[in-house]
């Protein structure tokens, strides 16, 4: 049987194509390959803005060497605005604070330069400060002689001459004679302590019946500080350090323990408050710090002049609220009057707007003070490895300054027992500062490193934080960052 064989399949023949149409068929090709188009100037589209706009001159981030994350506060430094010369101005809240007190302001040990025979020596001598001068005395092995020397600071020109070394430059013009003193410190932190110290004392006006009476008093012992300061990394003293040692030694003659009680810390039993026999009285009046956190900034990465970044709609909503809430809560406590209210905001743009929410919301606020110690720069010679210390050198001189007892109401009539005859006012101060320095405060509070409060308790933004200080500088904290007052659209923390 023969194979089947199947017959070839009828080739189709397609008509030739004229020249259009492949032509045609070129341009179809060519349009569906795929090509890269380079728009124009005209046809581009900007990229809608973000929730928090970033302005079209940006500053470049720098990479740090360190691996370690950086906290918010940190980053806040680095684009941070350099601040001017002479940062406290007459009307800063920490002149007023010290204004009328003959009590020194800081007292340290330093080393001063004298040129000898054309030689350059250090001399380890024990410093105070007062308003408008600087006492040196010569120390030897804690002991302190008792000539002194006196170095006018009234007006005077401070410059930080080297890092490494610790060293400041002091410029100062008395009865026409030129002075200049060259300082060297231990450390950093006590260098630009003693900056901000300086500061203050030379913008402060001179008392010459207070400045001669707090000279009259004999030499302040090195050792006596030592023996009472509260660690042993401390070396710089303030006059909280001579209260606190008055007022163990008071306790210890009423019959408690011979040993000098130090701070709240010291009494506190395991609930975190003082006992009734060993706490203080509240009848000699209690400071209570209001501190509320600015409201919400725009451009939050920090990548514009930090002293320039304005409150955003709802960081206005939020101070105007915040303010509306503190006016009626101090309407109804009778003990705070216009008199007895103070307000204290930093020199930044974002603080000094929500300050301003509340300068309209409590027409009646008659006390209100600018208090430079709380801003966040740094002067231009401050570079970045050195501006954390400087930060909290100002967070230490602005806890000094704001949050410590003082009598409001002035002397008043002691009956048999010692107590007032009448209830003594209480003083109110409205702090509008930034999370960095509530969060300092609430460490000082409770007895514990600032790293562990920022950690575990962040600050939100009009957030409101009470702590009251007793006599004896008590420190009792009362509530921290309570946002109860505004509703969740409102309640932000970045």
């Amino acid at each position: 049987m023969a194979p089947l064989v199947h017959p070839p399949a009828a080739r189709t023949t397609r008509p030739r194509a004229h020249r259009g149409q492949e032509e045609t068929r070129d341009a179809v090709a060519r349009r569906r390959r795929r090509h890269v188009h380079f728009a124009a100037a005209p046809e581009w589209l900007p990229q809608p803005e973000t929730y928090y706009p970033t302005p079209a001159v940006a500053r470049p981030v720098t990479p740090a060497t360190s691996l370690r994350r950086l906290g918010v506060d940190e980053v806040e430094l680095l684009f941070s605005e350099p601040l001017p010369a002479r940062p406290v101005a007459a009307r800063d809240f920490a002149v007023r604070a010290i204004r009328g007190r003959d009590e020194f302001l800081l007292c340290g040990s330093l080393e001063y330069r004298k040129q000898h025979m054309g030689l350059t020596l250090w001399r380890a001598c024990w410093a105070e400060l007062y308003h408008g001068v600087l006492m040196l005395r010569r120390s030897r092995e804690k002991s302190v002689e008792q000539k002194r020397k006196l170095v006018p600071i009234a007006d005077c020109e401070l410059a930080i001459v080297d890092f490494k070394e610790h060293v400041v430059e002091l410029k100062c013009e008395f009865q026409g004679h030129h002075t200049r003193r060259v300082l060297r410190f231990a450390a950093a932190h006590e260098m630009f302590l003693w900056w901000w110290g300086i500061h203050v004392a030379a913008t402060s006006p001179v008392d010459g019946r207070v400045l001669h009476k707090s000279m009259s008093r004999p030499a302040l012992s090195p050792v006596f500080f030592l023996a009472t300061a509260e660690s042993a990394m401390e070396s710089v003293f303030f006059p909280s350090a001579m209260r606190r040692a008055r007022h163990g030694a008071v306790r210890a003659g009423e019959g408690g323990s011979a040993a000098p009680t130090k701070t709240h810390r010291s009494d506190e039993t395991a609930a975190g408050r003082p006992t009734a026999a060993s706490g203080p009285d509240r009848s000699y009046g209690v400071v209570h710090l209001i501190f509320v956190r600015h409201g919400e900034a725009e451009n939050m990465q920090f990548r514009v002049n930090d002293r320039e970044k304005k409150l955003t709609d709802r960081g206005l909503e939020q101070a105007e609220q915040t303010a509306v809430f503190l006016n009626a809560q101090l309407a109804q406590d009778r003990a705070a009057t216009d008199r007895s209210v103070t307000l204290i905001y930093g020199g930044l743009r974002r603080t000094v707007e929500t300050a301003s929410r509340f300068v309209s919301a409590m027409h009646w606020l008659k006390h209100k003070y600018e208090c430079r110690l709380l801003d966040e720069g740094a002067p231009k010679a401050v570079g970045r490895e050195h501006r954390q210390q400087y930060r909290d050198a100002a967070h230490k001189m602005a806890f000094e300054s704001i949050c410590r007892w003082t009598d409001e109401s002035g002397t008043h009539r002691r009956g048999g027992s010692g107590r007032p005859e009448r209830p003594v006012r209480d003083a109110y101060r409205i702090v509008v500062c930034h999370a960095s320095f509530i969060q300092f405060c609430v460490a000082q509070c409770y007895g514990v490193a600032k790293d562990v409060i920022a950690l575990g308790a962040p600050i939100a933004h009009c957030s409101v934080t009470q702590i009251d200080v007793l006599k004896g500088d008590f420190m009792e904290s009362e509530f921290t960052n309570r946002v109860a007052h505004l509703p969740l659209e409102l309640r932000t923390s970045d």
